[in-house]
């Protein structure tokens, strides 16, 4: 399923497909477990990627209603150096960031910012990691949180 123009579904061989597009994450899900699970081991094994974020299968065993799935990302890729790299471009401090988040790719931002902010939709294990848990995705918990703050500021209180 392609979301949005930023998206491609692999259409030819993976090695052509990589030398056509610039491939920033790789999402795969899949029905089968024996599939899901020799690709993940597969890709476990190699140094230059990672696995970004998965579905709780991998942790319980269990398939969720959302499937089998998880993101692939370079190895040395993740929202920490990411937003350190655009603080430090854009003349930001690290104290000054606030960092929102609901998955395991989130953890390496979380360390980063001063101000990590999980979605109540989260995990309950990754809401320990945060300093606020705002509301769900669905209940527009960063607009909520961020009028919050900086509506709370304006007003001077």
């Amino acid at each position: 399923e392609v979301r949005n123009e930023h998206q491609r579904m692999f259409d030819k061989p993976i090695k052509v497909f990589l030398k056509e597009h610039l491939v920033k994450q790789i999402f795969i899900k899949s029905d089968s477990k024996e599939d899901a699970n020799l690709v993940y081991k597969k890709i476990n094994k190699l140094k230059k990627c990672k696995i970004a974020n998965e579905s709780p299968y991998f942790q319980t065993g269990i398939v969720e209603k959302k499937g089998i799935w998880f993101s692939v990302t370079h190895a040395d890729v993740n929202k920490g150096i990411a937003i350190k790299e655009l603080s430090n471009y854009l003349n930001v401090k690290l104290d000054d960031t606030y960092g929102f988040g609901n998955d395991y790719n989130d953890i390496e931002m979380f360390k980063a910012v001063r101000h990590s902010i999980i979605m109540d939709n989260a995990n309950d294990d990754l809401k320990k990691l945060a300093k606020v848990v705002t509301k769900s995705n669905n209940d527009d918990g960063v607009a909520h949180l961020l009028e919050k703050l900086f509506l709370k500021k304006r007003k001077g209180k």
